[in-house]
């Protein structure tokens, strides 16, 4: 699987935000990505939307991506923060991911 959808895909939640207005910030969680892939939707009471998306190992090309697009009302700037949790105890802070814009 590549960097850039990892971190898509990985990201509990990303959030759009043109200026600092509340209509202007939009809440993307990975559950609610058009496309799992091969990804598995988990339940989690402790994330922010009780589930979350899991990788299995094997899957580690492209064709298991997790996809999602969004339409974006007008051009300008726009900042983007993405989060993932390091569910990894024998390799703490090994997840990667990239946002493709």
């Amino acid at each position: 699987m590549n960097a850039l959808t990892r971190g898509v895909l990985a990201a509990a939640a990303m959030t759009a935000v043109q200026g600092l207005r509340a209509a202007d910030t939009m809440l993307i969680e990975a559950e609610d990505f058009q496309f799992h892939g091969a990804w598995m939707k988990v339940g989690d009471a402790a994330a922010s939307g009780r589930s979350y998306l899991h990788v299995p190992h094997d899957a580690r090309d492209s064709r298991y991506d997790a996809v999602t697009r969004v339409t974006l009302d007008a051009d300008g700037d726009y900042a983007f923060w993405v989060r993932s949790r390091d569910f990894a105890q024998d390799r703490p802070k090994m997840r990667r991911f990239a946002l493709r814009v």
